[in-house]
């Protein structure tokens, strides 16, 4: 597991402050095989869990998909935009008190363009699978 000294180092690369931080800390990270795998914690306090749904709160897919960019911000230490998500299947619903693991590893860079594979899992369960494609900020290709 990375140091939480390490995570607040890494935090300037998501371009993000709170409460848009969806990343509570890296599990492990390698830059060499530029994979990486993150957490992030949901309470009933989360703000979106209130209209979301009220009688069923669930994070919101679009959240979960932030959190994987979010993910690879950290990974390649650099601001990443979303261009494409190729394919994303949501299994199973995200709810509070669950504990989100987060995997980012990529699979091809092609003119400055990443492709990714994302995984995120609650208890071992995968409840969200996929691709999609980042960019690095400009100036930190």
């Amino acid at each position: 597991m990375a140091s939480p000294e390490d995570f607040r180092a890494a935090l300037p690369a998501l371009a993000a402050a709170y409460p848009y931080v969806l990343i509570d800390g890296i599990l492990d990270c390698d830059r060499e095989t530029r994979a990486i795998r993150a957490f992030k914690g949901s309470s009933q306090r989360e703000p979106y869990f209130v209209g979301h749904f009220p009688d069923n709160p669930t994070m919101p897919g679009v959240l979960v998909l932030m959190a994987f960019v979010q993910a690879a911000s950290l990974l390649y230490l650099s601001p990443v935009r979303l261009l494409k998500v190729d394919r994303l299947r949501f299994r199973s619903p995200v709810r509070p008190g669950m504990r989100l693991e987060i995997a980012v590893e990529e699979l091809e860079s092609t003119d400055g363009v990443r492709l990714v594979a994302v995984c995120g899992e609650v208890e071992g369960n995968v409840c969200v699978k996929g691709s999609i494609r980042l960019a690095l900020e400009r100036g930190n290709a």
